[in-house]
């Protein structure tokens, strides 16, 4: 049966919009994918019992790996150029026949100049041969026994009548603590010979005054009078030996920079025409002037000169 009622239509509709919401369901709202990604953080799952924490944050992150490993972290190196160097303990024995303290220098890469060289571990004298220990070789027949001399050495000392160094008697260079100066190479070689060592070899010379951290003086890499007889510390003449014991060398040498040159094993020439055979001399002398930044000059010495400002330290592969 049709009707017209206005009741009847009025509940058709509401059924119709009952109807309609049902479906839609109860607090739904229309949000597309991209804005619920931006506007919605993803949280981590949280197992039972375990209470949920923010993701750390870019700064956390950095602190973490930053964070050293260790309890301690070490103090950043000085440089060289600002401060002095702190020297290693040094190994010490004494050579049995000319009583010389002598200080350990172990294997190790040195440079010398712009280049890198491998050195086998050596023992070299801590301080200058004084006139003291030379009178040891004297009062032993240095200077009558050829078995001390090398060949040329024993031509050049019979041909000259040299008993002695040049400056034995006299009272600026002569007392038993001075570093014994005019000597010759020879001379030095034959004290090295008797004494059952030897001349050190310019790298070696250079391993023990610097170390391996490449520094211009055997303290540091800055210039300080009060450190060596040399330059603007000069006193005017050759001084006891060991009166810098702030000048140490990273091994415990002492004098490698100032008081006298030194002599070493190496040769710089031969003159065919007159035999004149030049040898290498190191360290800065109580009359050497030079630049802050210069640690030592390597000079060509004649190996007969006999110099007031020349001394030498002898070395050995090992001792007993």
């Amino acid at each position: 049966m049709r009707t017209n009622s206005p009741l009847l239509r009025t509940f058709a509709m509401l059924v119709v919009l009952a109807v309609a919401l049902a479906a839609c369901g109860p607090g739904t709202e229309a949000t597309s994918p991209r804005m619920a990604a931006t506007t919605t953080p993803l949280s981590t799952p949280t197992r039972v019992g375990q209470t949920s924490s923010p993701a750390p944050t870019a700064s956390v992150l950095a602190q973490v790996r930053d964070t050293p490993t260790s309890v301690t972290q070490a103090a950043p190196t000085p440089s060289p150029a600002s401060t002095q160097v702190a020297s290693a303990p040094s190994q010490v024995k004494v050579s049995p026949i000319d009583g010389a303290t002598m200080v350990y220098v172990p294997a190790d890469t040195y440079t010398w100049g712009i280049y890198e060289k491998r050195q086998s571990a050596f023992w070299i004298d801590k301080y200058e041969v004084t006139n003291g220990r030379f009178k040891k070789f004297m009062d032993a027949g240095g200077y009558t026994n050829s078995a001390y001399w090398s060949q040329t050495g024993w031509k050049w000392l019979q041909s000259k009548g040299i008993t002695q160094p040049l400056y034995w008697n006299d009272k600026r260079y002569n007392t038993p603590q001075q570093p014994v100066v005019g000597v010759s190479w020879y001379e030095a070689d034959a004290y090295a010979r008797w004494a059952g060592k030897r001349l050190p070899t310019t790298l070696e010379w250079q391993a023990a005054a610097q170390g391996t951290d490449n520094r211009i003086w055997p303290w540091g890499s800055v210039w300080d009078p009060a450190k060596a007889n040399a330059g603007d510390g000069s006193r005017g003449a050759p001084v006891a030996v060991g009166s810098y014991p702030s000048g140490v060398s990273p091994f415990g040498a002492l004098d490698m920079a100032g008081n006298v040159w030194e002599y070493t094993a190496d040769w710089y020439m031969l003159r065919p025409s007159n035999d004149q055979r030049y040898c290498a001399t190191l360290s800065s002398t109580w009359d050497s002037s030079f630049g802050q930044d210069q640690f030592c000059e390597e000079r060509r010495s004649r190996t007969f000169g006999r110099y007031p400002s020349g001394g030498f330290r002898t070395a050995a592969s090992d001792l007993p």
